[in-house]
């Protein structure tokens, strides 16, 4: 009797242990409203006008000209002292822009509203505020300091359902969910191989036109690899690829165009930590190779911080 007690006790634990219902990308986007998908949809929405559809008048074109040209000479006096400039706020030289949200763009403009009165109506409506000021006492070479305000209306995505959001994202990675997963093979991303193959195919799976258009402008060469350490599995997250500059301008020329004036531009490397020191994520940009890289791991639904030796703590 009590080697059948313990055999059912044991068969429960095991179960109730190991048993995770399986999670998708559909899952993970549900997260981020009440919404959920309709919500996400709107989202994407939102991204696509600010990337692909953003509208300005020649007045606040004139002021990105005026500061590309400035930055690039270091001449911080030059925006300080411009018209562009012409609120002030507690010792700040102060510029406000208004950003709509239409149906099928996204509008930026400059405006003379005061940044807390500018009205938010629809989802991604923003008002934003630069502000430069000069330091003192008056040294050289002369300082500035920098500050930006943003307020916008994001609707029922709120900092904790992105919080969620990013959780269920996690729960996919989880070894023990991609070793769930059977999505039918699609053909993006080709030359994926293994467990990174399986993530694109849920990927296009939950869905097929944002994957779709995600192959078409990114050649993505990896993806993701289960290891063990210590007898444990995890999944080593490391997202390697490029953009397809040729198409990015076939399809948004502006956008293509600003690619390339970045080109041979900057290489940055970018660490993120724990409070002990150890090392979260890397994200590397290189402009030169033209190139993304974005590592971390991550088992049972977080973030796996690693010791010098990258192995997982």
């Amino acid at each position: 009797m009590k080697k059948k007690i313990w055999l059912c006790f044991i068969i429960l634990l095991t179960s109730t242990t190991f048993s995770y219902p399986q999670v998708s990308f559909k899952d993970a986007i549900k997260k981020l409203s009440p919404r959920g998908i309709e919500s996400g949809k709107e989202m994407v929405t939102l991204w696509y006008n600010m990337s692909a559809n953003l509208r300005y008048d020649r007045k606040t074109e004139k002021f990105f000209e005026f500061m590309s040209n400035a930055i690039q000479r270091f001449d911080f006096e030059q925006i300080y002292e411009s018209n562009f400039f012409s609120g002030r706020r507690n010792g700040y030289h102060t510029v406000t822009f208004e950003g709509i949200h239409a149906p099928t763009a996204y509008h930026l403009k400059l405006t003379k509203k005061p940044y807390d009165r500018i009205p938010l109506r629809n989802l991604g409506d923003a008002a934003m505020e630069y502000a430069l000021k000069k330091n003192e006492p008056e040294d050289k070479p002369r300082t500035y300091s920098f500050s930006f305000r943003l307020r916008s209306f994001m609707k029922n995505f709120t900092n904790e359902n992105g919080a969620r959001y990013l959780d269920g994202l996690l729960q996919i990675l989880d070894p023990n969910n991609l070793q769930k997963l059977t999505p039918p093979k699609s053909r993006i991303y080709p030359q994926l191989k293994g467990e990174s193959r399986k993530l694109a195919d849920e990927l296009h799976k939950s869905f097929p036109k944002f994957s779709k258009k995600l192959n078409r402008y990114t050649n993505l060469t990896s993806l993701l690899t289960i290891k063990k350490y210590n007898n444990r599995p995890y999944t080593a997250f490391r997202l390697v690829g490029k953009l397809r500059e040729k198409n990015i301008t076939k399809d948004y020329e502006e956008i293509g165009d600003y690619i390339d004036n970045i080109r041979d531009l900057f290489w940055v490397k970018i660490y993120l930590k724990d409070a002990h020191g150890h090392r979260l994520s890397t994200i590397d940009l290189n402009s030169f190779k033209e190139y993304f890289i974005w590592t971390f791991y991550t088992a049972n639904g977080k973030v796996i911080p690693s010791d010098k030796k990258g192995n997982p703590i």
